[in-house]
């Protein structure tokens, strides 16, 4: 019997095969082309090959979808509908009316100090827009973009001011920048994430939250996903991005991490970090011990 997720499977896979969905190559932000395969498939079987890198430890999706590839996938709601049995509506009221989703607020509150009167504060990839919700309560100005038309036609709804857009779409400027799970979908994600820095004020934030992989598992893992950070290369690659980093720490939901920064004219010259990719081959291959028991006894080993 077919799981509810197996037909999506399916049709993305034979989509790859035929060349219907599009995909390009891909080397690691370091440029590096030495690179260990993790795995084939992501979690739920879509086709997903991955690699870290054996000289900087980043983990990484090549080749992947293109951009209009993935715009076209996140625009149609696909995205959404594959990854989970829930309605995409009713998960949005369930997290507007559990009025739960206060921790980025928590997160950049104590910032929120340095200037009178309201932030103006754009989230890019807000979905249904909960994570404004307690930013305009207290009377910030905010507004949201999302690529799905569904979600932010809901979120309208609900008087909040997002619109279906894309990076393009993004204009004026902000005190604060939220992107949250959204970088790791990124395909240029050196350009994409200038491009958003772009649009802050002199001293404005940037807060971005992320999976952490250090709490690895093949649960981290979708084919949405194109970067997969740990700690240490999530703050190497902001900051050789050009941001300075000003608070980092976990989630509550402790395999996920933030950190919140300013854009810096100075790009870092850090070096990258050391012994990574020997950090991070143990815990490679318990997952796949893990994954292949099983497979074969019916059981995680």
């Amino acid at each position: 019997m077919l799981t509810p997720i197996q037909p999506y499977v399916a049709t993305f896979n034979e989509g790859v095969r035929q060349g219907s969905i599009a995909t390009e190559p891909r080397n690691c932000l370091c440029r590096s082309p030495r690179r260990l395969k993790i795995l084939e498939h992501d979690r739920y079987g879509f086709w997903h090959p991955t690699h870290i890198c054996k000289d900087c430890g980043l983990i990484y999706s090549a080749p992947s979808l293109t951009d209009a590839a993935y715009k076209k996938f996140y625009e149609s709601d696909f995205y959404r509908q594959a990854y989970s049995d829930a309605d995409p509506l009713a998960y949005a009221e369930l997290r507007f009316s559990s009025r739960s989703d206060r921790e980025i607020y928590e997160h950049v509150e104590r910032f929120l100090n340095e200037k009178k009167g309201p932030w103006t504060i754009l989230e890019f990839g807000c979905g249904g827009g909960w994570n404004l919700v307690p930013f305009a309560e207290q009377g910030h100005q905010i507004s949201g973009l999302d690529y799905s038309e569904q979600l932010t036609r809901f979120g309208r709804s609900k008087g909040l001011n997002i619109q279906q857009g894309s990076i393009e779409s993004i204009s004026g400027y902000f005190d604060l920048i939220i992107v949250n799970h959204v970088i790791e979908h990124f395909v240029d994600i050196e350009e994409q994430i200038r491009s958003i820095a772009a649009h802050l004020t002199e001293g404005g934030l940037l807060y971005i939250g992320v999976p952490n992989m250090d709490n690895f598992s093949r649960d981290q893992f979708q084919n949405a996903h194109v970067y997969y950070f740990t700690p240490r290369t999530f703050l190497y690659y902001m900051s050789r991005i050009g941001l300075k980093l000003e608070e980092f720490g976990p989630s509550s939901e402790s395999y996920h991490m933030y950190g919140v920064f300013r854009k810096s004219d100075l790009i870092s010259d850090a070096p990258r970090p050391r012994n990574e990719f020997m950090r991070m081959l143990p815990k490679i291959a318990k997952m796949k011990v893990r994954y292949w028991g099983k497979r074969v006894f019916g059981r995680p080993t």
